[in-house]
């Protein structure tokens, strides 16, 4: 288990909400990232008069795990969770939490998306779409 603090910002949620990578890299078969993760918070719960530091676990992300053509579909990719984080912008700016930085956000996001959509296109038309191979 590996703690990640990418998302620190200072506020009192993001400061509070740990992340953690629950596999380690895939390197031996050379796909090189991890495929689970427990997105949480600590909580203190008393349990007869001792305090115990308990992590509770508000959402897990599970990522595909090995090509799709050799194990079937068995997570989430990249792209699902941008669409996620895109569309929870989108309506953010279409409400009254409207602001240049969501602007910014949104921006960055659709164009990770778009970079990871070219790679897509780009692995379908070599014919390695889905394959353990780069």
């Amino acid at each position: 288990m590996r703690r990640i603090d990418h998302h620190k910002t200072g506020s009192d949620l993001n400061d509070h909400v740990d992340v953690y990578a629950m596999d380690r890299p895939d390197h031996e078969k050379g796909r090189g990232a991890c495929h689970d993760y427990a997105i949480g918070h600590v909580d203190l719960r008393i349990m007869k008069d001792v305090r115990l530091p308990a992590f509770v676990t508000t959402t897990q992300v599970k990522f595909q795990h090995g090509p799709v053509k050799e194990v079937g579909i068995n997570g989430a990719s990249d792209e699902a969770l941008l669409g996620v984080l895109i569309d929870r912008l989108e309506h953010f700016q279409a409400g009254p939490f409207a602001c240049e930085a969501n602007d910014v956000a949104l921006e960055h996001l659709t164009g990770a998306l778009g970079a990871l959509k070219a790679r897509t296109n780009d692995r379908i038309e070599r014919g390695v779409e889905g394959k353990s191979e780069a």
